[in-house]
Parts: structure tokens; C-alpha cells; sequence
């Protein structure tokens, strides 16, 4: 911010104030409802605990206003100092209409998960910083949140997204997200009344973020697309799968590019460090996170695996991406492993030390009574073919023609298989 005053400070010269960057302020947002109390309890609540500067980063629970049990969870929240603010969202007057629960197979054949997503489309109705985050219910850090996680070094919100295409290099993608090139949330495309070519949801990132501004101005868009209101709009395109984060993604990077920098997660060289992700693949994961976070040694109280496999861990770069890793064999490298945490333990260190030594407690605490309790959410089961290939991309991995060329042998072969026992 800067200050523009030509007040004189002696009569004859103009006064000179220095100018002040001010950091944009930034808040987690999680929509819930009092069914995923046990979830919330077991993975998002002790692992944001355990790696999220609250006297940096904000966090806001919204929850159902109608709903006794809902305002029994916020209570709690609340009064346990879990959450920084609770919010009750009313019902909106035609929901009826508005939330048909018609787009997705089940178990997501619910009226509540559109309201789950119409929600998202009305974040900055909800909140005050400059920048939100949100995560699921079951989301799980597994290390230290930091401000270049989620900006450029131009300032720009890093968008990490792969390619909507039955082309794409990565086997999860071709095979389970773009089958026969229509895309998963084949109604991004109706919303916005335009392409949507870049999927951002399946990257299972969390937090996912956007400027403030670009709920509002998205909405904005839709309804300008549609010539009417915003919800009238939703009660059409919802009828179909569709994504509030794909949408608000592909709308941000085709109308505010001053705003956003994307990132391809299928050809990222290793560059791609990921803080949390939807659900946990691996309790190991947060281990090595906390290891690498609080550089905590061998020595001190932790459980006998930990100890046995303790100087490996803390070698681990898999943890950063394991998502990626295992769906579409995108890795971390071990530089960028490192460049992170560097980042990490310059900001532990200007802590306060009180506030240190409560994320380090509640780490502690959470690898040695908490672990067993966290739940785990697999990756997809995939055929043989396609695990082969998953193998294959991330062996590859560093080669990208030799890569795409067995890739598109294995494709051709397994085409001619079925034409041949077709006939």
C-alpha cells in the first residue's frame, strides 16, 4: 500500500513516506455438517493443529443454520479454540428447486451435496481475508503450511492443474477422468458456457485457493453468460457433474490471468510440493512431515517404527505429492524437498517460542496417541494395464519422448487386443 501525501513537512519540500507492502490476509474455510464431526475430529483438526500457523493463517468453519446438531459442532468448535470463526448458512428461500441432487451417481445423489457447492460459489459472502483456502471434511496436512505453497514469486495464486484431455500424459487422467474425451464434470463446460480444458479438482490438493474477489466476479460471469441470475443458472448446469472448484479455476485463468499462475501437474520437473490433500493415503506421510518440519531427532520419544526408520523418512520426498505419485507418477524432487523446509524452518524459527513449542506438542502428540485413529482414503484400484502404466510413467518419469512412446505402444496394443477378440 502505498501512501500518497504532498503535505509539506518544512514549507518548502514535499514530505517523503516510505512505501508499505502489506501481505494479503488468508483464511481456511471448511463447509461441513455435524456428520463429518468424526472425521474432522481424527484427521483435519490435529493435523491443522499440527501444521498451520493460526496467527497467520485464519480458519472458519461453515455449517447448516437449520440444523440443531450443526450448531451443537460449531459450539464445540468454538469453545475448544479449534476454529477462529463459525458460520451458519441459512437455507435459500427456493432450495428446493435449487439443490436437486440429480448430477452424480451415489453416494453424491444428494441434495446436500449441491449446497456443499453452492456454497463454495458464495465464499466471499462468508469471510473478510483477501485470499481463501478451502479444504474437505476429511482433509489431512502432512506438513507445514507456507506462503510460497500458494503464491508466485510474481504474487500470483499458483493454480496446479492438469490438463482436460484424453491425450494427457498421465494414465489417471486418460483412463478415469477424460474417458473417450468427455470430460468427468462434463457440466464446468455448461456453467461457463465455454471450454473448460484445465481440471483442478482431481489434483486432491488442500487447500484450493482464490482471491476473494473471484467468487463474485465469477458468479458475476455466469450470470452475464446466461443472461439471468446466478442461481437461476445453477439450477440448470447442477443438473449434470460439474465442479465449483474446476469452474472457478478454468473462469480465474481464462479472465484473470494478472491474478494466477498455472502450474501443469503432469510436467511440473519435479517442481510440485503439495502441504494436504482430500483424505490421507498414508499415516506415514504425516510422520515424515512432522520429522522434516520440527527437525525432530532419533532420540527423542517417538514410536519404535519411527525410531527403526527414522533417517529414511527423513530423506522421503514422496510424502510432498504422494497423490500425485501414485495416480499419475508426478514427483517431488529431492532440491525442491529441501528448498521447501528451508522455507519451513526460517519461519518456525522467527516464532514466538510458545507458539513453537504448541505446533511442536501437538505434533508429538499426534504420531505418538493420535495416529492410529487417523482414517486412511485409497487411491483408485485399477486394472492391470493400467497400474503397468502408472509404473511406467513414473520409472519415466525424466525421459518425456520415451515416456509418451511406450505409453502409446501399450495404448495401440491394448486396442488391437480387442478388435482381435471382437472378431
Amino acid at each position: 500500500m502505498k501512501r500518497d501525501d504532498t503535505s509539506l513537512n518544512d514549507g518548502t519540500k514535499p514530505a517523503v513516506f516510505p512505501t508499505i507492502q502489506l501481505s494479503p490476509s488468508l483464511e481456511i474455510l471448511v463447509r461441513t455438517y455435524h456428520r463429518d464431526e468424526r472425521i474432522l475430529r481424527s484427521n483435519l483438526i490435529p493435523t491443522l493443529k499440527a501444521f498451520v500457523n493460526r496467527r497467520e493463517f485464519g480458519f472458519a468453519v461453515i455449517l447448516d443454520e437449520e440444523t440443531a446438531a450443526d450448531h451443537a459442532l460449531g459450539d464445540w468448535l468454538s469453545k475448544s479454540g479449534h476454529c477462529d470463526r463459525v458460520v451458519y448458512e441459512p437455507l435459500p428461500p427456493d432450495w428446493q428447486n435449487l439443490f436437486q441432487g440429480v448430477a452424480f451417481p451415489p453416494p453424491y445423489n444428494r441434495w446436500g451435496y449441491d449446497r456443499q457447492q453452492w456454497s463454495t460459489f458464495h465464499a466471499d459472502t462468508h469471510a473478510d481475508a483477501d485470499v481463501l483456502g478451502f479444504v474437505d471434511s476429511d482433509s489431512t496436512f502432512y506438513t507445514y503450511l507456507t506462503r510460497p505453497n500458494i503464491f508466485a514469486q510474481n504474487g500470483r495464486i499458483l493454480l496446479n492443474v492438469y490438463r482436460g484431455s484424453a491425450e494427457s500424459e498421465s494414465v489417471f487422467i486418460r483412463e478415469h477422468i477424460f474417458q473417450a474425451g468427455a470430460g468427468f464434470y462434463s457440466h464446468d463446460k455448461v456453467a461457463l458456457r465455454a471450454a473448460s480444458p484445465m481440471e483442478n479438482m482431481v489434483t486432491n490438493r488442500m487447500p484450493i485457493w482464490f482471491w476473494r474477489s473471484t467468487y463474485a466476479n465469477c458468479r458475476r460471469h455466469i450470470a452475464r453468460q446466461w443472461n439471468t441470475d446466478f442461481e437461476s443458472a445453477f439450477t440448470i448446469f447442477s443438473r449434470g457433474p460439474y465442479s465449483a472448484f474446476n469452474i472457478l479455476a478454468n473462469y480465474a485463468i481464462e479472465h484473470e490471468p494478472e491474478k494466477y499462475t498455472v502450474r501443469l501437474m503432469d510436467s511440473p520437473g519435479g517442481d510440485l510440493v503439495t502441504v494436504g490433500q482430500n483424505g490421507c493415503i498414508s499415516k506415514t506421510d504425516i510422520v515424515t512431515g512432522g520429522l522434516r518440519t520440527f527437525q525432530i531427532s532419533v532420540h527423542e520419544p517417538l514410536p519404535s517404527w519411527v525410531v527403526a526408520a527414522h533417517s529414511k523418512l527423513c530423506r522421503d520426498t514422496i510424502h510432498l505429492n504422494r497423490w500425485a505419485r501414485e495416480t499419475c507418477g508426478v514427483a517431488t524432487s529431492k532440491a525442491r524437498a529441501d528448498q521447501h523446509y528451508a522455507v519451513v524452518h526460517e519461519e518456525i524459527a522467527r516464532m514466538a517460542p510458545e507458539q513453537r513449542k504448541e505446533m511442536r506438542t501437538a505434533f508429538m502428540e499426534l504420531v505418538n496417541e493420535r495416529l492410529e485413529q487417523l482414517e486412511l482414503k485409497h487411491p483408485p484400484c485399477w486394472g492391470a494395464r493400467v497400474r503397468m502404466e502408472a509404473n511406467i510413467s513414473y520409472a519415466l518419469r525424466r525421459y518425456p519422448l520415451i515416456r509418451s512412446l511406450v505409453l502409446w505402444t501399450i495404448s495401440k496394443a491394448a486396442r488391437l487386443s480387442r478388435c482381435i477378440r471382437k472378431k
